[in-house]
């Protein structure tokens, strides 16, 4: 039992501060679908499939297809073995899903599942395929609470590096004639 306190604090209390620190934050909305909530680097992946969690409209689910939208998303940066952890709240309006299912109600159906897989997809892989800068976590403590926060990242900055030839050709003459090669 856990006291009401945001997502990002339940989260390290439920998960742990290792799920925490090798997490990116998860914020990505189309039309009335909205994402929100934190996946693990692709380098701390394990073979556990324990630290996969997901809401619909604050609901905890067990879908496949979420499931699979997000393994296909971790397939070009994870090795086979190896499966994604996840904590996702996902939001959309209640007629456009079905949680009449299954008696337990983690079952449910999206009445536009292609839609949301393809959504699911795009918004995850397109955060694993950023640059390490662009997908760096925040300090602790300051992971957005879910759902629909913000995060204080803007776009990544790239600084300025000037070619420098002069001072490369000046430390690569004197190899030049050693022999080193």
């Amino acid at each position: 039992r856990l006291n009401a306190e945001s997502a990002a604090s339940r989260v390290r209390r439920v998960l742990g501060e290792a799920f925490e620190q090798n997490t990116i934050a998860v914020e990505s909305a189309a039309g009335v679908l909205k994402l929100s909530g934190w996946v693990i680097r692709p380098g701390a992946a394990t073979a556990s499939r324990d630290s996969q969690h997901v809401f619909v409209n604050g609901r905890y689910v067990r879908d496949k297809l979420i499931v699979h939208a997000l393994r296909e998303a971790y397939r070009d940066v994870l090795h086979h073995q190896l499966n994604p952890a996840y904590c996702l709240f996902i939001s959309l309006p209640p007629d456009a899903v079905d949680v009449n299912v299954h008696p337990a109600k983690t079952e449910i159906r999206f009445r536009d599942s292609r839609g949301v897989h393809q959504f699911l997809f795009h918004a995850v892989e397109r955060l694993l395929s950023a640059p390490v800068a662009a997908s760096h976590t925040p300090e602790a403590g300051s992971p957005p609470a879910a759902p629909g926060f913000r995060s204080g990242f803007g776009a990544p900055q790239q600084a300025s590096m000037p070619l420098q030839v002069t001072e490369a050709m000046g430390f690569y003459a004197p190899l030049q004639g050693s022999g080193v090669r």
